[in-house]
């Protein structure tokens, strides 16, 4: 996942955020206390009900009252806003927020197989051309003494993978053939066998190399493709909330700065920090400036010497000046 996808994706957590948070945005609606029946339709109570039966059916004059919408809001100047239309948006938003993270959690992961089966990949092929050149030598060896083994020649190892498995899975064919006279020149008995073991080995990992690298790409497409409806999403509640909070300055101010894409910091000149000097004391004698070349005379109460060389700032009977 880029820098910028990942940006993105923390964009529309504050987004969700907020809206659930702040506006309250598709919290369910606590359920209203039942109220009681009106008078004239209950029926009379028997005379045969218990006086503990009697109390229990009080009436429900003291229930508490019904909340609130958790999806309305108020603005400063008392008016109700309504913020329930937001819910299906937000839960869109939401939804496509936890696609995303999955398809970023299913990239990671098959990045780490491709690179694993590409570190296998290469050391398995190294395998198979050994067995293919030790087998071609012998076979080069045998020409004019055996009719035809000369097209037992060791496939290219610059052939793309999937080439160089249907070459060598040729080969393997063709020194069946010859897998007599083979061993009786010196080749070990199951060198097909193992040449057969090395070639599937080689087939298995580029077949892993192969899904992981698809799986890789579905992942990205996918990614990509949630990112772009969330990006969507985000300009319809954007549009909406503007509208609704254009009488609440902070609100306002608080959805755009949850909806704005936070960049990486970018590189910027160093800063110096004011470094405090300490004052050079100046001569109860004399001293001399070194601006103009005349002697400063000073007392006992002589002026203390500016951090800037060839000044002189305030003396002991100045007041003492403070930051305002």
């Amino acid at each position: 996942m880029s820098s910028t996808e990942e940006q993105v994706m923390a964009m529309f957590r504050r987004v969700v955020t907020i809206l659930k948070d702040r506006f309250h945005v598709g919290t369910p609606q606590a359920n209203p206390a039942p109220t009681a029946a009106p008078a004239a339709t209950q029926p009379a109570a028997p005379t045969a009900v218990p006086a503990v039966a009697a109390v229990s059916a009080a009436p429900t004059a003291t229930a508490a009252p019904s909340s609130p919408s958790a999806a309305v809001s108020t603005s400063p100047a008392g008016t109700a806003i309504d913020f329930s239309g937001l819910a299906a948006p937000t839960a869109a938003l939401q939804d496509a927020l936890d696609r995303a993270e999955q398809h970023a959690l299913d990239q990671n992961t098959n990045r780490t197989q491709t690179g694993a089966a590409a570190r296998e990949f290469e050391p398995l092929r190294a395998i198979v051309a050994g067995q293919t050149q030790s087998i071609a030598g012998v076979a080069r060896q045998l020409k004019g003494q055996v009719p035809g083994i000369g097209v037992l020649t060791a496939p290219s190892t610059h052939r793309r993978a999937e080439n160089y498995v249907v070459a060598v899975d040729a080969f393997v064919r063709k020194a069946e053939i010859y897998q007599d006279v083979l061993v009786q020149h010196g080749l070990q008995q199951d060198f097909v066998a193992q040449l057969d073991h090395a070639l599937n080995a080689f087939k298995q990992s580029l077949a892993m190399k192969g899904i992981a690298r698809a799986s890789q790409k579905a992942s990205t497409n996918g990614l990509k493709s949630e990112i772009k409806f969330g990006q969507k999403s985000v300009r319809i509640i954007d549009a909406v909330m503007k509208q609704a909070l254009r009488n609440s300055p902070a609100d306002l101010a608080a959805w755009r700065s949850a909806r704005r894409i936070v960049k990486n910091p970018a590189s910027s000149a160093p800063v110096f920090l004011p470094v405090q000097i300490a004052p050079h004391p100046v001569s109860a004698v004399a001293a001399v400036s070194t601006v103009s070349g005349t002697p400063v005379v000073g007392t006992a109460a002589s002026p203390v010497a500016s951090p800037v060389p060839g000044t002189v700032v305030g003396t002991a009977a100045a007041p003492a000046i403070t930051k305002s």
